[in-house]
């Protein structure tokens, strides 16, 4: 039996329209693409769509500073009242502390309870840089995030671990240096029977000296490991850490050199606005060192 649509009297279809290999032909065609869904090690369409476009570009530290700027006023429910109320807490730790050293008339106890003090602001200190390093990263992650994001999904042991490790290093370097080379400057001012003055100001002139070495060695160090406790914040394991943190560290040094000194720099400005521009300069410093850790492991950042 021949088709209805055959050729007229003879019987026979007409010929059947095979597929072509066009591209038009294809049903995405005319579509974006969003790439595929984590090939390659690209990010794939699910793990974007709550951060918005990815910066591609090279490793900046303007890139970094001028994102974190826009995303704290933009995000200002979250970044400059969460900046207030840290203060506010602070401060009133602080004073509470101070009020019942001074309420105290036994040296010893006050100077005792002022260790104390400081090893509590610390630890404190130590366990909210665990909060808001993770929310920084959820920041860049999700365009959405707020108060509901603070406390999840932090990574508590390798980040805690890490930031420890960093401490106790720099702590244990920093005593040594200031033991070996500074040793009997030192032994000089804390002398009880120092009669020259002239001894006693070259003394300290000599330990502000050493200090002054161990701040500029300290500050370019720094990019070599900065990017550890990030790393372990992103869900990288201690020795995954060390390894990418020194590596990305590395390779980008001169990006994070110019990044610590335009903080630096930043930081000074505060200063002017007698104190109330660190309510702005804490978030963005936070979330510029985010933004730059991202890029330094290649990882998705917004631009």
């Amino acid at each position: 039996m021949s088709s209805p649509f055959g050729s007229a009297g003879d019987g026979k279809d007409f010929p059947r329209y095979e597929p072509t290999n066009h591209p038009e032909d294809r049903p995405d065609y005319g579509l974006p693409s969003y790439g595929s869904y984590n090939a390659g090690g690209n990010a794939g369409y699910d793990e974007q769509p709550q951060g918005g476009v990815g910066y591609n570009g090279p490793v900046s530290a303007t890139k970094a500073i001028g994102w974190a700027f826009r995303t704290v006023f933009s995000n200002w429910q979250l970044w400059i009242l969460g900046s207030l109320l840290m203060l506010a807490v602070f401060g009133i730790f602080g004073a509470v502390v101070g009020f019942i050293l001074a309420s105290n008339g036994d040296g010893n106890a006050a100077f005792t309870g002022n260790i104390f003090s400081n090893v509590i602001t610390q630890v404190i200190s130590l366990l909210v840089s665990l909060f808001v390093m993770r929310l920084a990263l959820f920041q860049i992650d999700d365009l959405k995030t707020g108060w509901s994001y603070i406390g999840k999904d932090v990574r508590w042991g390798n980040t805690f671990l890490m930031l420890l490790i960093i401490a106790l290093v720099s702590f244990v370097v920093m005593i040594l240096a200031v033991m070996v080379f500074g040793g009997a400057a030192f032994a000089t001012l804390t002398s009880a029977d120092v009669q020259d003055e002239d001894a006693a100001l070259a003394a300290a002139g000599t330990v502000f000296g050493i200090l002054a070495v161990m701040v500029i060695i300290g500050w370019l160090v720094t990019p070599l490991y900065k990017l550890m406790p990030w790393f372990a914040a992103d869900g990288d394991s201690i020795g995954d850490s060390i390894k990418k943190g020194f590596m990305a560290g590395k390779a980008n040094y001169m990006q994070l050199l110019l990044y610590a000194l335009m903080m630096f720099g930043l930081g000074i400005a505060c200063f002017l606005t007698l104190g109330l521009g660190f309510i702005i300069f804490a978030p963005v410093s936070l979330l510029a060192e985010a933004h730059l850790f991202r890029q330094c492991a290649g990882r998705y950042v917004q631009a």
